[in-house]
């Protein structure tokens, strides 16, 4: 009988040293994948603002809505792999010259991004918006 206390406490350590393994794995994935939004969120705001600084002086200087368009691409292309400048989503007060663009991108999650409804969390999306240089 003291055999069959050993193997039950035996397999009852086992288990719970299995279950904390897991709990422990999925917190970490999570953090992990939260931390990659929030990076790609701070990262894709940078090239957001710059990509609207830089259109707002080519409008500016060129009066082309879409040079000024291109441009943005272009800024958003050299700092933020893989994001979008939405067409719909970029617009010059012609007025003012200011430039209101929206910069998208898919968070590059370990799991977050195959999970259902988890799966809009991975789409990050920023605006930025900026008046023309006045020197």
């Amino acid at each position: 009988m003291n055999r069959l206390h050993s193997d039950e406490r035996g397999g009852y350590l086992g288990k719970s040293v299995i279950l904390i393994v897991i709990v422990f794995a999925v917190v970490g994935i999570g953090i992990i994948d939260g931390g990659s939004i929030i990076f790609s969120k701070l990262s894709l705001q940078q090239a957001a603002d710059a990509a609207a600084a830089d259109a707002a002086a080519a409008y500016r200087d060129q009066t082309d809505a879409q040079l000024a368009y291109d441009i943005a691409l272009g800024t958003v292309h050299d700092r933020a792999e893989g994001a979008l400048v939405p067409k719909q989503k970029f617009e010059i007060d012609q007025e003012t010259g200011r430039v209101q663009l929206t910069v998208t991108r898919k968070a590059n999650t370990f799991i977050i991004k195959y999970l259902g409804p988890l799966k809009d969390w991975a789409n990050v999306s920023v605006t930025a918006s900026q008046d023309p240089p006045t020197v």
